[in-house]
């Protein structure tokens, strides 16, 4: 089974995987606590309603604080369930190979679980989830997962015995936030930091315009190896600031520099 985001040989490669007590062994490192996916206890999610939905299942409570259709969604059965929230900000929008990365990282974590009878709920809109037990449904669903290009932020999840992937660059003033919140809604929590250089094509000095990718603010800087420098070593002070929160709150953190392989990533994650 070919596919557009995973070729066979890493279909096959992910589907022989296991994701130890149910997903519990990818949050055992780094001061996470242990626990098991274990039965999903909702019995139904919120979703925007779609064409061929039974009107008797809108919400329209729902309806009207969102402004938009909503149904509550029945839930499949499963041995588990893995939550997946995707950061589809800007800052991921303006990084095309970046983005194929994410998609290709998202898509083999999801077969990965799903190998294991786990469900797999997605959130790329703050206000929907995707729900999938399949794994050809999550795969086609993956490949056209696309950056929303609205400023990122964590879907109001409920608390929950269940794990929660974050995958994004958290490339926003609010980062901090996030994670203190996804780590009081989940029983593990990892975040998969996906490390981008945008400064990497400014190898030549002079004045650049810059456009803030989160707010569209627009500013002239002077660009020269003292800068670049400077740039380079707040970079990494921020990394090392986002791996040491992770670590006080018990997150873990997988960095996820722009030339990792995903398979390579994969068997950081299950082994």
């Amino acid at each position: 089974m070919n596919h557009p985001l995973l070729t066979a040989t890493e279909i096959q490669w992910l589907l022989r995987q296991s994701l130890p007590e149910h997903g519990s062994a990818m949050f055992a490192r780094d001061g996470g606590r242990r626990a098991s996916f274990g039965r999903g206890l909702e019995p139904e999610l919120l979703r925007r309603y779609q064409y061929g939905d039974d009107v008797r299942r809108i919400d329209w409570a729902a309806t009207l604080r969102l402004q938009r259709p909503m149904v509550r969604q029945t839930l499949p059965v499963a041995a588990g369930v893995l939550r997946i929230v995707v950061d589809a900000s800007p800052s991921m929008a303006t990084h095309t190979p970046s983005w194929h990365q994410l998609q290709r990282f998202v898509a083999a974590i999801g077969v990965v679980a799903m190998a294991a009878g786990d469900r797999v709920e997605a959130y790329v809109d703050p206000d929907e989830v995707a729900v999938f037990v399949d794994v050809s449904h999550w795969l086609r669903w993956c490949s056209t997962m696309t950056p929303h290009g609205m400023p990122w932020r964590l879907p109001a999840l409920p608390a929950s015995p269940h794990p929660l992937v974050l995958c994004g660059d958290l490339l926003h003033s609010e980062w901090s936030q996030v994670l203190t919140q996804a780590h009081t809604c989940a029983s593990q929590t990892v975040l998969c930091h996906w490390q981008i250089d945008d400064a990497a094509h400014l190898a030549d000095d002079g004045e650049y315009e810059f456009i803030d990718s989160e707010t569209a603010e627009k500013s002239t800087v002077r660009v020269d190896a003292t800068l670049r420098q400077r740039y380079q070593h707040a970079r990494q002070t921020w990394y090392a600031e986002v791996q040491t929160t992770c670590r006080e709150l018990g997150v873990r953190y997988i960095a996820v520099p722009p030339t990792t392989a995903i398979m390579t990533l994969m068997a950081e994650v299950v082994q």
